[in-house]
């Protein structure tokens, strides 16, 4: 819109009013008056032959409803003998020496049928031809002719696809005399685009039907010379088949007024159902062939148009990866042809140059290779397992509708298999009854429950679902139990290990094929129990006698007098095949002594039972200053549904030690919570505690509201659930009802064996709806509610508006702030190749503590900081990463450039670093340790995108790099929208304007400031950041950068150490490049130019590249987008990424957890390359197929608050903005 608006501001000339009225006027008449400008009709069809055609023979069959077959059209229109074409299938395969025969069944217009559909082509027209049945040789025109050992090619269009796949699929012909066969547009399945997708789906068809009555024929032909009526009928009829543009003028003229006389429609209601399903069904609307995959052993080729215009490419997506899944031994091939539609792939003028090779090529192979398949073809099984993303799914044309393909999926321990499966009809529909069995579907459940009851009471053919079904072995710690006092058994499902993995993986196919998921309530299930009440000799071994009677030691008799078992519980383990016929034998031996036990006893006495008592203890609190409420919460756990409900009794006064805010804001909490993944039953709170204003002195800001849940389970496991509501000042209360409704939880598991230790399951987020707000108000009760409303609503009051910390990170004293001692290190000062001076601190290893086996000398290691700050040699941290890396017996190099506080350059970019520091400091090592040593570079933030301008700018070669490992880096630079959008503002400029030429901003509270500087920290000061802080340090370099690190991560050691000895002044010069940067998404020259991609080959080097999960400055889009261009361009190394769960950016190196959490990814490689010598693993050779399917980022929405942002609060900041200006400048 903003370069239209220039491109009309910069009309310059006399005429350019009436340029603007004449340019208005075309399209108005294009797209309201629709009148043509030029016509068909102009053209005469003199020389409409422009090239003899070779004399044909016709052969009339009898069949049953006779029609022979070889070339099989589209409906009743010919795309393969085109007289008007010079270069037409017809005349190119007789080129090539072939015989050729023509199909005209009763759908052309020279034969057509009154009543008919697509399965009669396939069941009596195509098996004229072609047929197994060496009884009816003599009726079969190519096997009289040539002999009932002849092999023939198939080339079919569109309905003549659907045609020959009834035929091949249904049975009614044998793929033995089938030598290849080569669809266009066509397969046993059908996906149309959305338009046309729409027109079936209304009763269009229907009502044409009942308008034509008997005469299903419609003539076509239009006697008056107006515009080319037939085409704009048939177009209508169908929908465009063709791109005009790539037809000649003769072309369309005999294809109208010449080729399709008449249309035969009554195919058209079962052609309808075909594209309703998106794949064959018989006339029935059942589906009857593609359970038979088995019936098609022989070659295929599927040809797409790239230019959607009817049928998608989708349609040869699907049957290409159907047939290499359920016949690898062939040859299977796919093709989408650019610029094409559907008919023009064939009847087009560039046909002969773009799409007949491609057919002549495969009869080729099918000819040279007679029936067998080349080497790689093997793999084919496992690459139609894979069901990547289709590279052509939104190719040209209009957007494609994707529907679900009928398969399921299974897991057996470590392999996949696929199994073909159709859903009965009754199970879509789950908007009433099907809810009771299956949780709520993610997406657009409620809209496609209302449609398919819609369609099921008018009807109408209920769309296909599948069932996917995911098999493996569980833990088998299930249990069954009778609950008396319920009167009822409960049972407790067994844990499974890969609920998880299946889970992920029914979400991603149902992503790839566009379906709706919807899962089970109870998701592990289990087929074929077994076992339960054994039979054994013994009561200490087994439920049942021999007999199948059940034991009661407290009997004389030591038996149930008349209870017998005779079930698959007698039999104690799997039998390892389907046990009908054991349990059948087992219960006939059992009921053989049933009937003498009831011959024996002509009356059965009952043991009455005693109904067992329920005790019901009443719970007695003192009520003076207790107030009750309930709370009602909903969500995902794991991926897996969960509701929790709450009884919360505020003000316990036994209730001690989880917060120190007002006695009315904390209390206990009974009730249960609902996880049917876990267990079936609820799970009841043994106890629990809640506090509703918890502070954590790191975050004085930040207000949590913490629940501590011991839960107990009918199986007898004990779980806990704790979870956090956190709330944060962030653009004031903008989030303040998401924040104060939305519980973070962590799901545990408590150890058998220790009460102490517990087992991280699952986590997830529960939320709190409107209603249940609403009715937790109206439950309240007890004298004091009014006040624990009013205390509640001042302490958000405070942490929204007020913003009043609560604590204070000042105190926390500097004494004992250094833990640890150091270790020596030496101070090299190194002249740059630009005569600036840098400095490099050197770590040597006094011994050597490696993993790896031999005397082996290990590679010294390159630390490269982020921006002015240090993430590697902290001495206030006992386990940073130099201590960490000495330990290993790495040699460490530290890297301090010119943006580093102790060498300050007041001007350079991010690119004179990569050009001259990074270089300068590898040459010292090298001269120190000789050309051959290599390096292993480290690398954060800003020092890896330095690191990657020296190498992909050719300033330092890959062959002196062993590895290289990068935390939030990469040559890619992905930041969260509120970071983009401050990136995208002025406000860098604007303060290299306040600057002026001292770009070194002092950061110490206590350091002397000019006015520029000042007036520069009261802006950074105001800007919105995520996490606040009482450090005035802390707050002006987040206001600059943005938040680059969770406080909760850091020890208040490495806070105060960071703030106030580490970054004392920041070097400003370098933040007109790093902005182009970030805007660019990638590193650029200080120009703006790419001048560093585009050398991907000299990224020869194995490649770690680790994003925080919990994203707060740099997403990570930034290690997917690496990890996958170096796997593309470099397969022949080791490339790993790794997201760590809880972190943000800077605290990946400088966290209280990252020796336990970041660290080990960082040695592993390392070592991982000191092992291999830069040579990869055998699975490493598939690394450029990998990246090539470019999937979705798992960890796209992956934690942070990225997700958060709106466009409303891109206009409020847009405003603050203004208002801001306004006020620094004086604007009226």
């Amino acid at each position: 819109m903003i370069e239209l608006l220039k491109s009309f501001i910069s009309l310059r000339g006399n005429n350019r009013g009436r340029f603007i009225c004449h340019l208005l006027y075309t399209l108005y008449r294009n797209y309201f008056l629709q009148r043509p400008q030029g016509s068909h009709k102009d053209f005469t069809p003199s020389d409409l032959y422009l090239k003899f055609y070779p004399s044909s023979t016709l052969h009339e069959i009898k069949t049953v409803q006779p029609y022979p077959i070889l070339l099989l059209n589209g409906y009743s229109t010919e795309n393969y003998w085109l007289p008007t074409e010079p270069n037409d299938l017809i005349r190119t395969l007789l080129e090539e020496g072939h015989e050729v025969w023509l199909l005209q069944p009763r759908l052309h217009p020279l034969n057509p049928s009154n009543t008919f559909t697509i399965e009669d082509i396939g069941r009596f027209d195509v098996p004229a031809v072609l047929t197994l049945l060496f009884s009816f040789a003599s009726r079969n025109r190519i096997l009289e002719l040539h002999g009932k050992h002849v092999k023939i090619h198939v080339v079919g269009h569109c309905v003549g696809g659907l045609a020959i796949r009834v035929a091949l699929m249904g049975g009614h012909l044998s793929a033995t005399h089938i030598a290849s066969l080569s669809c266009t547009n066509s397969s046993m399945f059908i996906k149309l685009n959305p338009l046309s997708m729409f027109k079936m789906w209304l009763p269009l068809i229907p009502l044409s039907m009942a308008m034509l009555g008997k005469n299903t024929v419609l003539p076509l032909l239009e006697t008056s010379k107006c515009t080319c009526n037939e085409c704009e009928v048939f177009s209508g009829v169908f929908g465009n088949t063709f791109w005009h543009e790539n037809l000649s003028p003769n072309m369309h003229y005999w294809l109208n007024k010449e080729n399709v006389t008449k249309l035969p429609m009554a195919a058209f209601p079962h052609l309808r159902k075909i594209c309703n399903a998106g794949n064959i069904l018989d006339s029935e609307g059942n589906n009857s062939y593609l359970i038979h995959p088995e019936r098609m052993p022989l070659p295929t080729l599927y040809i797409s148009g790239g230019r959607s215009l009817l049928v998608t490419p989708e349609t040869s997506f699907l049957a290409n990866k159907y047939m290499k899944l359920h016949q690898p031994g062939f040859r299977h091939e796919r093709v989408v042809v650019e610029g094409f539609g559907h008919s023009d792939l064939l009847i087009g003028e560039e046909s002969y140059k773009k799409v007949f090779p491609h057919i002549t090529s495969h009869i080729r192979s099918a000819e040279r290779e007679n029936g067998a398949i080349s080497v790689g073809g093997r793999k084919y099984s496992k690459e139609a397992m894979d069901w990547e993303d289709d590279p052509y799914e939104q190719y040209g044309g209009f957007s494609t509708c994707c529907t679900a393909c009928q398969c399921s999926m299974c897991f057996n321990e470590e392999k996949l298999f696929y199994i073909s499966a159709v859903l009965p009809t009754a199970y879509p529909h789950l908007l009433f009854k099907g809810i009771v069995s299956y949780g709520w579907p993610t997406g657009h459940w409620l809209f496609h429950g209302i449609i398919e009851k819609i369609r099921h009471i008018l009807g109408f053919k209920a769309c296909q679902a599948i069932a996917l079904n995911a098999m493996g072995y569980d833990d088998s710690d299930g249990k069954v139990m009778w609950d008396k006092d319920k009167n009822r058994i409960c049972f407790s499902p067994p844990h499974d290990p890969l609920l998880p993995q299946k889970v992920k993986a029914f979400q991603k196919l149902s992503k790839k094929l566009g379906g709706i998921l919807f899962l089970s309530r109870y998701r592990s299930t289990s087929v074929h129990l077994l076992g339960g009440s054994n039979a054994s000799s013994d009561p200490s071994y087994g439920v049942c006698n021999p007999s199948g009677q059940v034991f009661d030691p407290q009997s004389s008799v030591m038996v149930h007098q008349g209870l017998y078992v005779c079930d698959g519980s007698l039999i104690p383990c799997s039998v390892g095949i389907n046990p009908s016929l054991t349990i059948a034998s087992a219960a006939e031996y059992v009921s053989r002594h049933l009937v003498k036990d009831v011959l024996k006893y002509r009356s059965i006495e009952i043991a009455s039972q005693n109904p067992h008592s329920v005790s019901n203890k009443n719970v007695k609190s003192d009520q003076r200053s207790v107030v009750t409420f309930e709370e009602t919460m909903r969500g995902y756990v794991g991926g897996m549904q969960c509701a929790v409900f709450l009884k919360m009794k505020m003000n316990a006064q036994e209730q001690k030690g989880l917060s120190d805010c007002h006695p009315l804001l904390r209390g206990k909490v009974g009730g249960y919570v609902e996880l049917k993944a876990i267990e079936r039953d609820k799970l009841h709170i043994l106890d629990g505690k809640v506090s509703l204003c918890e502070v954590d002195y790191r975050t004085p800001y930040t207000q949590y509201m913490h629940y501590h849940l011991l839960l107990a389970g009918s199986s007898g496991s004990r779980y806990i659930l704790e979870g956090r509501k956190i709330m944060t000042p962030y653009l004031f209360a903008l989030y303040a009802w998401r924040e104060s409704t939305t519980l973070y939880v962590t799901f545990k598991k408590v150890a058998e064996n220790n009460y102490k230790e517990d087992m991280m399951l699952l986590k997830g987020r529960l939320s709190v709806s409107v209603v249940e707000l609403l009715k937790s108000l109206i439950s309240l009760r007890g004298n004091n509610r009014g006040r624990v409303i009013c205390h509640l609503l001042y302490t958000l009051y405070r942490t929204y508006f007020v913003q009043k910390p609560r604590g204070s990170q000042k105190d926390f004293p500097p004494k004992d702030l250094y833990h640890k001692f150091y270790p020596s290190s030496t101070l090299h000062e190194i002249k740059t190749e630009d005569g600036f001076t840098i400095s490099c601190r050197q770590w040597k290893c006094t011994h050597n503590s490696s993993k790896l086996e031999g005397p082996k000398q290990l590679y010294p290691v390159l630390l490269l900081n982020g921006y002015s700050s240090d993430s590697y040699w902290l001495p206030t941290e006992p386990n940073d990463l130099v201590r960490t890396l000495l330990e290993e017996g790495h040699e460490i190099w530290l890297l301090q450039p010119r943006l580093h506080p102790q060498n300050p350059s007041n001007n350079f970019t991010i690119e004179d670093i990569g050009r001259f520091d990074v270089p300068a400091a590898i040459n010292r090592i090298l001269e120190l340790h000789g050309q051959r040593i290599k390096i292993h570079v480290v690398a954060h933030c800003v020092g890896g995108l330095v690191i990657h301008i020296a190498l992909m700018g050719g300033h330092v070669s890959a062959t002196n790099i062993a590895s290289l490992s990068c935390t939030n880096t990469s040559m890619f630079f992905k930041l969260n929208t509120l970071s983009m959008f401050k990136m995208w503002l002025p406000l860098l400029p604007l303060s290299m304007v306040i600057l002026g030429k001292n770009k070194i901003l002092p950061m110490l509270e206590t350091s002397k400031s000019s006015l520029r500087h000042r007036l520069l920290k009261s802006i950074a000061l105001m800007i919105p950041r995520y996490e606040r802080c009482t450090c005035n340090e802390c707050e002006l370099f987040s206001g600059l950068f943005g938040n680059a690190f969770w406080h909760e991560n850091l020890s208040p050691s490495m806070h105060y150490w960071l703030n106030k000895e580490n970054v004392t002044m920041l070097p400003m010069a370098a933040f007109p490049h790093l902005r182009k940067i970030c805007n660019a998404g990638n590193i650029v020259d200080s120009k703006g130019n790419n001048s560093y991609l585009i050398h991907p080959e000299r990224m020869s080097l194995p490649t770690l590249y680790i994003s925080g999960g919990r994203t707060i400055l740099a997403t990570p889009k930034t290690s997917f987008l690496a990890n996958k261009y170096m796997k593309l361009h470099q397969p022949g190394f080791r490339h790993e990424r790794v997201v760590v769960e809880g972190f943000g950016h800077s605290d990946l190196l400088i966290g209280e957890e990252s020796y336990k959490k970041v660290f080990p990814h960082i040695l592993s490689h390392i070592r991982s390359a000191e092992r291999e010598n830069g040579a990869i693993s055998a699975g490493g050779r598939k690394y450029s197929k990998e990246a090539m399917d470019w999937e979705d980022d798992p960890y796209e929405e992956y934690g942070g608050f990225s997700t958060w942002f709106s466009p409303f609060v891109v206009i409020f900041l847009f405003f603050m903005l203004v208002a801001l200006c306004l006020s620094i400048f004086n604007f009226d």
